[in-house]
């Protein structure tokens, strides 16, 4: 989606590796991403399996993109591996982005 001012927001659920959705975005600037990231590192070969994220391989997406997104915002997390996502996600040390939270609204 994109506003009047150029400003882009790219929102993407239930997503595990790709190429086609960044190779799609192209050039264009995204300046708030929405992905998901519903298990851990340790369940890579899970997530994978079932079309989803771990934080490592958040980042080989992000490494995909022409121009890196300005914001990271990431969305369901398996509740029972939020908190070990969240600090994996925290360790990666990308700056804007975060795990949200239910009921959070945001402003792009």
């Amino acid at each position: 989606m994109e506003d009047g001012k150029g400003r882009r927001f790219f929102y993407t659920g239930d997503t595990g590796p790709t190429n086609g959705t960044w190779e799609k975005i192209g050039k264009r600037k995204i300046h708030c991403l929405i992905i998901d990231v519903s298990f851990p590192n340790s369940m890579e070969e899970l997530a994978i399996r079932t079309g989803h994220l771990t934080p490592r391989l958040l980042r080989a997406e992000l490494a995909k993109i022409a121009l890196p997104p300005g914001r990271v915002l990431i969305t369901h997390p398996k509740p029972h591996y939020r908190k070990a996502i969240e600090e994996e996600i925290r360790k990666m040390k990308i700056d804007g982005m975060r795990l949200l939270r239910d009921g959070e609204t945001i402003s792009v």
